[in-house]
């Protein structure tokens, strides 16, 4: 069982070292070879257990904080997740009927279809952590990363898992065209970037840019919730920039936030920030809110589609919610749309997609229309309880494939992880440095692509599952067509 747990390990290895990202597509590998040699279901456990464990290691061991009864939740949460990531293949054995599955294309198409489907599935529920999607594995290969703005990662995970089970089967089956075909098509996938889609000059639509001021508070933990409203206060008594962001959680009272709503106004300037709002009347329900207030003194606010569990919620109610957030609600709803924020400055049309922490890890929901682009995409986190772990870089670049997504860049900030501008072209950072609080004047240029993601979402992996299903059933009406065709 050892063994299984640490190939399990091994298949997350991409996620923390760049140099391996050119070996990603090879994470897949174990899906099938436990498919041809008929793994038993406890040893397919193991495997997965062991890559949730790996996985979820950028978390830095929970918090610091966490009280015993956080402790067991989170342990049993990484327990049960690997039951989520082995349906795929535990659906394609009862298809198959196990004692005859083999790693053939036929089973290859099965897997592939049953991990978009299982991807799908659980896009519309907060349970799952965004490792289902295999295609986060390409995190540092730039070239792969390009094509989420085709594809977007549910179509690069069925593209990575395909690919994989192709390249397997030459080799398990010692077809060298199949082996070749695939080898060929991952070639491809790293030294083609996605330049007639996303770079194409036709599709620029404008390319305004504002100054933004990044404000990151260097505070954490219990700390953070008793200073984090004077701290704020301080930072906008001088501004430098006509649009300062501030990170997650910055504003608790909302005392603070009626202030920031008459110094908006006084200084001419927008605030994008934080809010925890305390639902009234809710008996401890708060809502995680990014707010924006223009410079009229005006508030556009979106909530957290996507929670943390045992943190900000109990799912299913079973276990009562403390978060280790400090004070504030005792837990927390989930915002149910998605909207673009948008307002003027200078002259010139501010439009953002907003998103707060576990957001920036899920595929980006369409929010454009033809008449309306938004010009970046802002996201606001809590990094202060992984400062010491790689979790805060890696979450960082995780969060630019939304990027690639949208066709714009990327604004974050965090309390004391990565705070920065990722430019969706040159794909760079320019951040600033962690764990420390200052405020660093950095130009946004606005909305310069069109993706093909933003117009079709992820109709390529539904279209591809799609297109197998039909071969699946054609192939299997062929085969019971054979026999009664010789009688």
């Amino acid at each position: 069982m050892i063994k299984w747990v640490l190939l399990g390990c091994m298949s997350a290895l991409p996620l923390y070292f760049p140099f391996l990202s050119w070996f990603a597509w090879i994470a897949a590998f174990p899906l099938f070879w436990m498919l041809d040699r008929q793994v038993s279901t406890s040893s397919t456990y193991c495997y997965f257990f062991g890559l949730m464990l790996a996985s979820s290691f950028w978390s830095g061991g929970w918090h610091s904080d966490s009280t015993m009864l956080q402790w067991c939740t989170s342990g049993a949460m990484i327990a049960l997740q690997p039951l989520i990531l082995m349906l795929p293949l535990q659906v394609v054995r009862l298809m198959t009927r196990m004692q005859s599955a083999r790693a053939t294309p036929k089973t290859v198409v099965l897997v592939c279809v049953c991990t978009v489907t299982i991807d799908l599935l659980f896009s519309f529920t907060p349970i799952a952590y965004p490792i289902t999607y295999w295609g986060h594995l390409f995190v540092y290969a730039d070239e792969v990363k390009t094509w989420a703005s085709v594809l977007g990662v549910n179509g690069l995970t069925f593209w990575l898992v395909f690919l994989s089970g192709l390249c397997y089967c030459g080799v398990a089956q010692r077809n060298k065209v199949l082996g070749c075909v695939a080898v060929l098509c991952i070639v491809a996938t790293y030294v083609m970037p996605a330049v007639g889609f996303d770079r194409d000059t036709q599709n620029v639509i404008q390319e305004p840019t504002l100054l933004f001021e990044l404000q990151q508070d260097g505070l954490s933990g219990y700390e953070r919730w008793q200073k984090i409203d004077s701290v704020v206060m301080q930072q906008t008594a001088n501004t430098q920039a006509p649009v300062q962001v501030f990170s997650e959680s910055s504003i608790v009272h909302t005392s603070t936030l009626e202030s920031l709503k008459e110094r908006a106004f006084s200084n001419n300037c927008v605030y994008i920030a934080g809010y925890i709002h305390s639902m009234p009347n809710s008996d401890g329900v708060g809502q995680n809110k990014l707010v924006l207030i223009d410079q009229q003194g005006q508030m556009q606010s979106y909530s957290k589609r996507w929670l943390v569990p045992f943190i900000e919620y109990a799912p299913w109610q079973v276990f009562v919610s403390t978060p280790t957030l400090g004070e504030g609600p005792t837990t927390y709803m989930p915002g149910t749309s998605s909207n673009v924020l948008t307002t003027r400055i200078q002259g010139q049309d501010l439009s953002v997609i907003p998103l707060v922490c576990l957001d920036g890890l899920f595929p980006l929901p369409n929010m454009s229309s033809p008449d309306k682009h938004p010009n970046c995409i802002v996201l606001l986190s809590n990094d202060s309880w992984f400062p010491t772990w790689p979790g805060g870089n890696l979450v960082a670049e995780l969060n630019t494939f939304r990027a690639h997504e949208a066709g714009c860049n990327l604004v974050r900030v965090a309390p004391t992880g990565v705070s920065g501008v990722y430019d969706v072209e040159t794909q760079t950072w320019r951040t600033l440095p962690p764990e420390t609080q200052q405020a660093q004047t950095v130009p946004v240029i606005g909305r310069q692509l069109r993706t093909i993601y933003e117009s079709g979402g992820n109709a390529f992996p539904y279209v591809c599952s799609l297109l197998c299903v039909v071969w699946l059933i054609r192939e299997r009406s062929r085969a019971t067509r054979v026999p009664s065709s010789e009688e």
